[in-house]
This record gives C-alpha cells, sequence and structure tokens, in this order.
C-alpha cells in the first residue's frame, strides 16, 4: 500500500484521491459496508461548517503542502528511488511515479481550497 493507492483494486499502482472538504467520501473500503460513501467525523464536519475552523483547516493543509514543496520531497522521493534503482522491478518504478503524481494532484487541491475559501 502506497500514498493514494486504491485498496479496493488489484493494481497496483492506480491511485485514490478524495476530496479534502467534504462531509461524505467514498473511501475504497466504504463497499463492504454496503455503500459509495462514508460520512467522516463529526469534529471534521463541523469545522468545515464553521469559517473560523475552516479557514484554519484550510490553512492547515496549505501549510503541509507549502512544508512539502520547500524540502523538495518529491525530488527526494525520486533521489530515495535512484538509489534503489538497481533492486526495482517495473511495477515499484510505476508505483513511484504513480507518488509524485498524486502529491501533484494533492497541491493543486489544496492551491484550489486555499483560494475558494482562505478569503
Amino acid at each position: 500500500q502506497t500514498f493514494g493507492e486504491n485498496r479496493a483494486t488489484g493494481a497496483t499502482d492506480d491511485m485514490y484521491r478524495f476530496s479534502m472538504y467534504s462531509a461524505m467520501v467514498g473511501y475504497p473500503w466504504s463497499r463492504n459496508r454496503g455503500t459509495e460513501k462514508l460520512q467522516r467525523g463529526m469534529m471534521y464536519q463541523k469545522c468545515i461548517a464553521y469559517q473560523p475552523c475552516r479557514i484554519q483547516y484550510i490553512k492547515a493543509l496549505k501549510a503541509v503542502s507549502d512544508k512539502a514543496k520547500s524540502m523538495k520531497l518529491v525530488d527526494q522521493m525520486k533521489s530515495a528511488g535512484n538509489l534503489i534503482r538497481r533492486f526495482d522491478t517495473q511495477i515499484t518504478r510505476q508505483v513511484q511515479q504513480t507518488n509524485f503524481t498524486f502529491l501533484k494532484l494533492q497541491h493543486q487541491d489544496v492551491a484550489k481550497l486555499f483560494a475558494k475559501y482562505s478569503k
């Protein structure tokens, strides 16, 4: 299991992403409970409904995203991948690329949320 991987399928490098701003989320394992989506925690729901808390939440998401960018997390992950390249298989290289794509898309989602709700 890797960052963003969808455990609901047998595919090795498929990506699972869900909204960082939604009361209901379709977790891959929710189908086991007979539903496509599950309700997120009550405190989370109350937070995103209350503007001061929502703003703090979104600013915290942005701070994490900014930190990952400033420390060049993807570059560090690529460097680590290069260190183990001779032990890699095609599948592990695909999974690594999926992780890089996942992080890029998460950064984009955080930026959109910040632009929409931080005013």
